[in-house]
């Protein structure tokens, strides 16, 4: 079990010391301590999360008292028998005309105890905290002279004059506590992972589940259930629910705008209880079956890593992220190819409101104006629904009729209201716009919103953070221990120009880490990778064969005379084409 986490308040010091010395018996046990009055106690306690303690231990009225104001466990120190007769020989023997004041607790245990050993009964009075004062100046207006009683009793009795005993309590009590707590603990603890267990397994089920109390009061449902139109899901199981709770089983269909459910119900008695239970089966056919359309369910928060969001000299384009996940604005995200477009529109859409709704991705390569008119014009199909995100993955490449079509659907229907647009792009669409390869009613409708990715290379400071932000999970990913980049090795990754940009950076990075044989990715292990990349990128790009046996810098000079040679010898398109300043250009080439 692990460690049980219980905050020890007490109203003075030597009982805290006690406190202290009992935990150390306990190895699983780890305390913290407040020590001071009871207004003070509840504001301390309440300055924590709730979750930051597993219980707390305290005595008697300020236990009872804190009981009221916070949901953990509170453990009251009790007071022993031997406590008590202990605390009663002690104000005997003095002499003096002595009450015994407190709380319910002691009171009990003051009488009782007097009873059985048949003492002289002394005045025994039970207060409240807000007539503590008010009882003890009686007291002592009767002529008594001592108050034997707790903290507040006490110190109360010195203030009005009197003298005071304080019924202590033993280390056994304070053992007797933690025993509670600790037994207390582990039966939450094991409840919290059977009910944790139950949950996890209901959430798998592949049937939205949802469950009412006898007079129709919305209990609990599972995670498949919550993904659903909610507004339409508790109206129809609402309306049903008399009907079950007659029948005591249902089956039934809905239509909605963008599902069908299939609807069964049926009764459950629990300790007198009885609940209505409904399971809920939903089916998309037309999703599953057009090419490039797919209907995802993501999580709330999506997996992998998301480098698009570490940019320090970049912070506009952060900020605009954040914007963009609060607000209900369509969105084009506009970077170049390897820049994690994609994984932002899921980012986006599992961190905003309709997180719990569909994510409609639509791949513009391949879709067909046959394929689209499908997809929309049947009533089930979920984009005809709401609150989903609907993705145009590159959507400069769609084709021009379909613009046209995406356009006045979007109008006609609303899309933009019902559900969140996002696209994305490997242009500026405004540049399209304005050399008519794009649809301007188009952009208007999608461009509310424009964040631009800038490249790697436009950015390479970022690049060490990015660096260490990979390191720890690539070594998790291929059980290896790489604790950094040399010097060298950094400035080498800096340098080179990244044409596919973070998908390329984050490859490169798993083959350093996975072929690494050191503690530090070496300079020679970063230029070898570093050449093997640009030359696959420009056998790719200019279709030239690389001789990876030539040194670096002729292999260079080589790639920059083809380039020349491609750009009519113009040095300052070379330069741009190559990622490179024009000084760059003409120092490689001396």
């Amino acid at each position: 079990m692990k460690a049980i986490q219980i905050l020890s308040v007490a109203p003075y010091e030597e009982l805290q010391n006690m406190v202290a010395m009992v935990a150390a018996e306990y190895a699983q046990i780890h305390l913290d301590f407040f020590t001071g009055n009871l207004e003070r106690a509840i504001e301390y306690v309440a300055a924590f999360p709730q979750q930051k303690f597993d219980a707390i231990i305290s005595r008697g009225g300020t236990a009872k008292f804190l009981r009221q104001h916070v949901d953990i466990p509170v453990i009251e120190i009790e007071i022993s028998t031997l406590d008590m007769l202990r605390a009663l020989k002690l104000a005997e023997r003095c002499g003096e005309p002595f009450a015994v004041v407190g709380y319910g607790s002691i009171i009990r245990m003051a009488s009782g105890l007097c009873d059985v050993l048949q003492y002289d009964r002394p005045i025994i009075r039970e207060i409240t905290m807000n007539n503590v004062r008010q009882q003890i100046e009686e007291l002592r207006d009767q002529g008594v002279q001592m108050i034997l009683g707790d903290v507040i009793a006490s110190e109360t009795a010195e203030e009005v004059g009197l003298l005071s005993i304080l019924i202590a309590s033993s280390k056994e009590s304070v053992a007797a506590a933690f025993e509670s707590a600790i037994a207390l603990c582990r039966n939450i603890a094991r409840d919290q992972a059977y009910y944790k267990l139950y949950r996890d397994i209901v959430d798998c089920i592949q049937v939205g589940i949802v469950i009412f109390d006898r007079s129709g009061r919305y209990i609990q449902s599972n995670h498949l259930a919550k993904t659903m139109d909610q507004e339409m899901l508790m109206e129809t199981l609402q309306k049903y629910l008399p009907l079950l709770q007659e029948q005591g089983e249902l089956r039934t269909y809905k239509k909605s705008c963008n599902q069908l459910l299939e609807i069964t119900g049926q009764i459950f008695l629990d300790n007198g209880n009885q609940y209505s239970c409904f399971f809920i089966r939903m089916s998309y056919k037309t999703s599953s079956i057009i090419p490039g359309i797919a209907v995802e369910h993501l999580e709330e928060k999506t997996q992998g890593k998301r480098l698009f969001l570490f940019a320090p000299k970049i912070q506009s384009t952060i900020n605009m992220i954040e914007d963009a996940i609060q607000s209900n604005a369509s969105v084009i995200i506009v970077g170049e190819q390897g820049m994690q477009k994609t994984a932002l529109a899921r980012y986006i859409h599992s961190q905003s409101r309709r997180r719990s709704g569909m994510f409609i991705h639509i791949s513009c390569d391949t879709l067909q104006d046959r394929q689209w008119t499908q997809f929309t014009s049947n009533i089930s199909s979920p984009i005809n629904g709401k609150d989903c995100t609907v993705f145009f993955e590159n959507i400069h490449r769609l084709a021009p009729n379909i613009q046209t079509q995406l356009s006045a659907y979007i109008d006609d229907t609303l899309l933009y209201k019902r559900n969140r647009i996002i696209c994305s792009s490997v242009v500026d669409l405004q540049e399209l716009v304005m050399k008519e390869q794009f649809s301007l009613a188009l952009y208007e409708l999608l461009s509310q919103s424009v964040i631009f990715l800038p490249p790697l290379r436009e950015r390479r400071e970022d690049i060490p953070t990015l660096v260490n932000l990979l390191l720890n999970q690539l070594n998790v990913e291929n059980n290896k221990s790489v604790g950094g980049v040399e010097p060298e090795a950094m400035a080498i990754l800096q340098s080179y120009t990244w044409p596919l940009n973070l998908v390329q950076f984050e490859k490169t990075m798993s083959r350093l880490v996975k072929n690494s044989n050191s503690y530090l990715i070496t300079a020679e292990e970063a230029a070898r990778e570093m050449q093997q990349c640009w030359s696959t990128h420009v056998e790719a790009a200019l279709g030239m064969t690389i001789d990876l046996q030539r040194p670096l810098d002729e292999i260079e000079k080589d790639i920059i005379h083809q380039v020349l040679a491609e750009v009519g010898m113009n040095q300052s398109v070379a330069a741009k084409r190559l990622g490179i300043s024009r000084s760059t250009l003409w120092r490689k080439l001396k």
